[in-house]
């Protein structure tokens, strides 16, 4: 389920794929959760194939790798609910600066290259939507933050919530 976001670029969709992947990293470790994130990607290319020539799928999966193990880091260290909410944040911030520099420098380049067309033609897509979003910066600054802050962090509130629940059945 895709639930496009108001005010953000009509692209950028809420979807919470991530809840699995980071409730298998806490409860069964980094390789678990790496490889449901690969699970992930496949079963979408399946479905859904690719409208990004493979870039959207890539970008998700580092998206997904920077949440999680930056997650998994934090919580390793206590392995107890403060430091899953601690992991939970600090995935949340990370990977939400992280995609704004992967897009500035590779993604956004990438994506208008291999689909012919300029970043200005995009900037004015969400200037209409958004008129904050003036060019590349404003458009990292205005929309691709704030939806990044906001997907991980509506996953991170359920993954919490559900990884409470759940851990006691994994403990031994």
């Amino acid at each position: 389920v895709e639930i496009p976001m108001p005010m953000l670029a009509p692209f950028l969709k809420l979807d919470f794929s991530e809840v699995p992947v980071m409730l298998s990293g806490l409860l069964l470790g980094r390789g678990a959760g790496v490889m449901v994130a690969l699970m992930k990607q496949i079963l979408h290319l399946m479905f859904h194939g690719s409208a990004t020539m493979g870039v959207g799928e890539v970008a998700n999966m580092t998206g997904s790798l920077v949440y999680l193990l930056t997650a998994l880091a934090v919580f390793q260290a206590g392995r107890t609910k403060k430091s899953a909410f601690g992991g939970l944040t600090a995935g949340t911030l990370s990977v939400s600066l992280a995609m704004v520099a992967l897009n500035c420098y590779v993604i956004l380049p990438i994506y208008a290259h291999l689909m012919g067309f300029s970043l200005n033609a995009m900037i004015k897509a969400v200037h209409a939507v958004n008129p904050s979003v003036s060019d590349v910066p404003t458009f990292l600054l205005f929309s691709l933050f704030p939806f990044n802050l906001v997907k991980y962090g509506l996953t991170s509130l359920f993954v919490f919530l559900l990884y409470v629940r759940l851990r006691k059945h994994f403990e031994g």
